[in-house]
């Protein structure tokens, strides 16, 4: 683990750094997508693929 430390006055401050992996492991979850959410994203992302471009 990576640390960060910071002098703020007179106190040094120390954070930890965690990992990306660690945090999406651990950390606090902000957003959801139901599983229609994401077929209809990924039909979208689809269609980019196999639209004719001309």
């Amino acid at each position: 683990m990576k640390i960060l430390i910071t002098v703020e006055g007179n106190r040094i401050v120390i954070e930890p750094i965690h990992s990306p992996i660690t945090l999406a492991l651990h950390g606090e979850k902000f957003a959801s997508m139901t599983l229609e959410e994401m077929e209809a994203v990924s039909i979208e992302h689809q269609k980019t693929y196999t639209e004719d471009s001309s």
